[in-house]
């Protein structure tokens, strides 16, 4: 997968979290082995390198502070961030002063949550003052499906040996009693629901409990429902209210497109009449940064008229077949069906009636022709499904 030989989190005697954890959790997949035995596995799968069992780490690092593992540096953000200027300045501001020990990005699938949590764990870590002198980690949880999988993983990608026959969530505890980390969980969503036992939210509880230093940046489609959590949520970037003027390219969604455009189109330029497509393509897709890419790099193959005629017609147009892409964000579709997976049945029946409504509906209307009741808007407000667009009012 192109990972040997190289470190790419920068993390001594550490390889990338994925790559191995795909390996495994395949083999305990086709094993059919129970949670129990599936954390036991990873434990024994995951064992650090021999020499890390010699005693390296414990060594000490450039500014003479002895920690059980080399401090831990986020991968660099893959893209440049275009329009979440005020949400990553909030989120710097939050973390640095330590106001909010639990931050949740939440959003819908494909609103640059993973992107922007990338960029604030890369500018906190170059900090000069560093507001976490033992490092910033960013560790992804997409591949994972089940929360007795996280401990082991945590573990394994902070470098952290598990030594004894305790559980992992207690070796991991001890080790990060006191020190002074930034932990970036990105993708929580699908280790949320109810059926887990032993969820997530119990093992971060723990944690922030027992290492009172340290720090959670999550992003998930949902929130993670903990006291203390700090909830953002991430919407479309914003989009000209009009087809023209001077403002329509100042617009972050329109920046966006001629930004991503560009890169498959070097000589892309906004004319009059491209300006107006621009915009109104912007509208159609409510600011979404994932629908945005995918329909920009269409420019390569189609004018901007053509790309809005067809998106008109069907969003199966938004497309893309990059090889480093996730699964998820390879296309709207199939972003919303990440999200409708997670959904139960009576969610996922509410959904789908509420579709009926053009531009949104009251909450009269809901629970009249959607029979969606009171709780179940709420649930579908907290998947990022529903919004609440006014006081008295809901829409799709």
């Amino acid at each position: 997968m192109g990972t040997a030989g190289r470190n790419p989190l920068g993390w001594q005697d550490c390889y990338h979290p994925l790559v191995r954890l795909s390996s495994f959790t395949q083999l305990a997949t086709s094993h059919e082995l129970s949670d129990a035995e599936r954390a036991e596995f990873f434990q024994l799968a995951s064992a650090p390198p021999a020499a890390r069992e010699a005693g390296q780490e414990g060594a000490a690092d450039e500014d003479g502070d002895r920690r059980p593992w080399k401090r831990p540096q986020p991968p660099p953000p893959p893209v440049t961030l275009i329009g979440r200027d005020a949400e990553h300045a909030a989120l710097v501001a939050q973390l640095r002063a330590g106001r909010h020990r639990l931050v949740t990005l939440v959003g819908p699938g494909g609103m640059g949550k993973t992107s922007l949590a990338l960029q604030v764990a890369a500018d906190l870590a170059a900090d000069p003052a560093p507001p976490f002198p033992d490092g910033v980690a960013v560790v992804p949880l997409a591949a994972v499906t089940a929360p007795a999988q996280v401990p082991q993983l945590l573990a394994t990608s902070l470098g952290v040996p598990l030594r004894d026959r305790r559980p992992p969530a207690e070796q991991l505890l001890d080790a990060l009693r006191d020190l002074a980390l930034l932990l970036v969980l990105d993708n929580c969503e699908q280790l949320l629901g109810p059926d887990h036992g032993e969820t997530l939210q119990t093992l971060l509880a723990r944690l922030l409990e027992g290492a009172p230093r340290l720090s959670v940046l999550s992003t998930s489609r949902e929130r993670l429902r903990l006291r203390d959590e700090q909830v953002m949520v991430l919407g479309g970037l914003d989009f000209p209210a009009t087809e023209s003027g001077p403002r329509v390219e100042r617009a972050p969604a329109v920046q966006l497109f001629v930004e991503r455009a560009r890169r498959v189109c070097p000589d892309f330029a906004l004319s009059g009449l491209e300006r107006a497509d621009v915009a109104r393509l912007c509208r159609r897709l409510g600011g979404m940064p994932l629908a945005i890419e995918l329909a920009a790099a269409w420019t390569r193959a189609l004018t901007t008229r053509e790309i809005v005629d067809e998106l008109d017609r069907s969003l199966d147009l938004l497309t893309n077949d990059a090889h480093d892409v996730v699964a998820r964000h390879r296309s709207v579709r199939a972003a919303l069906d990440h999200s409708w997976r997670l959904l139960d049945d009576a969610e996922r029946g509410a959904l789908a009636r509420l579709s009926i409504f053009y531009g949104g509906c009251d909450r009269e209307a809901a629970g009249a022709v959607a029979g969606a009741t009171l709780p179940l808007l709420s649930a579908l407000i907290d998947k990022s499904l529903v919004r609440r667009a006014s006081a008295d009012g809901v829409a799709s």
